[in-house]
């Protein structure tokens, strides 16, 4: 392994970060010129590290910050994302360096992974559960739905607005009344970032059914029109999801994918090839504060962490 140093994005200049970014993942342009935006820079004082081998960046440990709520304390977190090592560089060290740095960095750390990365985290002591799954909904398959249904007049469907987004917290925060231990802090200031800053909201809709809430980010993907849902007030069972189904169905999606709980997934969903295990792990070194989080936290949407642009 040759001689390397590990720095703060912040030490770069963007024109070398955005080239970067441009070789090593496979995001729309739009995403990766963003990357102030993805990292949400300016929250807290985390930012992603590079790894850096004669003058060329090889390792990219990306993050979200986050906050989580524990009882009444607020907690620093922060999601693990955009982990990249260049393939001339690895089974060297230097993957296990630039985890061990990023993992300084926040002493909460989380993330949603495949098996090959989970087996890495497990090295490091990072606890994890498999209670999710990505859902795909064919929809083009369901045609014969629109001889028997109409769409529904009272579902409101809008473009991301900041009135909206007011809104939608009110809801959650009626909701949370009888908090849990422990929770995902999604409140106006992180809706804000996530949505009103987000380089692809022309493509995101609301849509509003009985004062519930769905957000559907719409785009094409491999000749496919698909929506992902980014957010629900409601499980994927509910009524708002059958209307906004119906919906699709009626203006061209393909296919309709959602994260949803595996302890709450609805049954007719299970079928191999509609069905993908995501990890869920996570690491501190506050054992009572791990468990926590893997008895409580079971509401991780497609809104949270970088789900919704890598899948």
């Amino acid at each position: 392994m040759k001689k390397f140093e590990i720095r703060k994005i912040s030490e770069l200049s963007e024109e070398t970060l955005k080239n970067f970014y441009s070789r090593a993942f496979k995001f729309d342009t739009e995403i990766n010129e963003n990357y102030r935006w993805r990292y949400r820079i300016g929250y807290k004082n985390f930012e992603p590290l590079v790894l850096i081998v004669d003058n060329k960046i090889v390792g990219h440990a990306g993050l979200i910050p986050i906050s989580i709520r524990v009882k009444e304390k607020i907690e620093d977190a922060i999601w693990f994302t955009d982990f990249y090592v260049n393939s001339n560089s690895r089974s060297l060290g230097y993957g296990q360096a630039l985890t061990d740095a990023w993992m300084k960095i926040c002493p909460l750390q989380i993330t949603l992974c495949n098996e090959d990365s989970l087996k890495i985290f497990k090295k490091f002591k990072w606890k994890s559960n498999s209670k999710y799954y990505r859902q795909i909904k064919p929809i083009k398959y369901l045609n014969f739905l629109s001889l028997f249904k109409k769409p529904n007049k009272n579902l409101q469907i809008s473009p991301i607005l900041e009135k909206k987004i007011i809104d939608l917290v009110k809801k959650i925060e009626k909701n949370s009344l009888n908090k849990k231990d422990v929770e995902i802090v999604r409140n106006e200031e992180w809706f804000k970032w996530r949505l009103l800053e987000c380089p692809y909201k022309k493509d995101i809709l609301i849509f509003e059914y009985e004062n519930e809430y769905l957000l559907g980010h719409i785009y094409n993907k491999e000749n496919f029109k698909r929506m992902n849902v980014l957010f629900s007030t409601k499980k994927s069972n509910s009524e708002i999801y059958k209307l906004v189904t119906l919906w699709s169905l009626k203006n061209k999606i393909d296919y309709i994918s959602f994260v949803d709980n595996k302890n709450k997934t609805n049954k007719l969903l299970k079928l191999p090839y509609l069905t993908k295990k995501i990890n869920f792990a996570y690491f501190s070194k506050n054992d009572l504060l791990l468990n926590k989080i893997d008895q409580n936290i079971d509401d991780i949407q497609y809104i949270d962490s970088d789900i919704d642009y890598i899948n």
